[in-house]
């Protein structure tokens, strides 16, 4: 056993390869390395508490695409704060960046992990498409600890066997030399505005002069709307701000059932995160899922009617907070 390190779950040496296929390619491959098992770990926190007391670097790894650029696996030191804007630089990609977190059907499809797995193992399932940086930190580090496509083990190798497993896997290695990175911009505190240089009014400039009110506008109406048309200040208004902010990014729509709302798949995909994170620890604890209808009299059934998708003659419908409710003529 290798300790408890803070975690409470410990970890243990893991005699062989478990038929992992990262680990099998380690072995074809003739690049030694050693494997510890432990409890899930959702989070670069979650694996420090775990195996944080191991000898080697822990890794933060992100899969991240940019609509011209591509999609690329960035596996940095676990302590790195990554800057979207600095790693474009770094990454010296051409032109405006946008780089985003890719979706699951790209960590599963074509990386062959599932989020949290991610790790520069991964780099043997990548399609020549999807290109991978490391961090220089890393590169000059002994040894190195990232996951073997599964978040409840931890494969400790030497930074030049693991950079070796990424070429051998058909990939270029791309170095990020954080040393010579640009400062990440500086957020700029609200209602602070940049004093300008130079004592005096700035004058103005002439043939311009204000806009006159639209013809129509009502005395005090003042609101300015964003591009997007959400015409709530978040300081003044959250929760008119809010109901603007998901309804407009489409992630969920209003029923005409009071207390219903629909999910759409972007709202839908944040619910499925969480139910699989709350399944998987209650599961730990020895809780079983079970599914079984409610059967309640015509009397309870008729009170319910206000919260019921499907009703009417029928002797069956569907609630909210997936309940189903069977009327029983009575």
């Amino acid at each position: 056993s290798c300790g408890g390190g803070g975690g409470g779950g410990g970890c243990a040496r893991v005699e062989g390869t478990e038929g992992n296929p990262a680990l099998e390619r380690c072995r074809a491959l003739g690049l030694p390395q050693t494997t510890w098992a432990h409890p899930a770990a959702h989070s670069v926190e979650e694996q420090s508490a775990a195996v944080g007391h191991l000898e080697g670097v822990l890794t933060k790894n992100l899969v991240l695409a940019d609509k011209k650029h591509g999609t690329f696996v960035i596996t940095v030191a676990h302590t790195r704060d990554v800057h979207t804007g600095v790693l474009g630089k770094l990454l010296r990609l051409e032109g405006k960046s946008n780089l985003r977190f890719a979706k699951d059907e790209v960590l599963e499809g074509q990386l062959g992990v599932r989020s949290g797995s991610v790790s520069p193992l991964c780099m043997m399932n990548a399609p020549p498409g999807i290109k991978f940086a490391v961090d220089k930190a890393l590169v000059e580090a002994d040894l190195v600890n990232c996951h073997p496509l599964r978040n409840d083990r931890t494969t400790t190798m030497k930074s030049k066997d693991l950079l070796e497993f990424v070429k051998q896997s058909g990939h270029e290695v791309l170095i990020l030399d954080y040393d010579a990175a640009p400062p990440p911009p500086k957020p700029q505190e609200k209602g602070k505005k940049v004093p300008k240089q130079g004592k005096g009014e700035k004058p103005q400039k002439k043939g311009k002069e204000k806009k006159a009110p639209k013809e129509g506008a009502k005395d005090g109406e003042k609101k300015k709307e964003t591009l997007l048309g959400i015409s709530h200040s978040k300081a003044d208004a959250f929760s008119d701000w809010y109901t603007q902010v998901i309804t407009y990014a489409e992630m969920i729509d209003y029923s005409d059932i009071s207390g219903c709302y629909v999910l759409r798949p972007w709202s839908f995909s944040i619910w499925e995160t969480i139910q699989a994170f709350f399944d998987g620890e209650i599961k730990k604890l020895g809780v079983q899922n079970a599914y079984f209808p409610l059967f309640v009299s015509k009397v309870m059934g008729a009170r319910a009617q206000r919260w019921t998708a499907l009703r009417g003659k029928s002797p069956g419908g569907i609630g909210p907070c997936s309940v189903e409710y069977i009327y029983i003529v009575c």
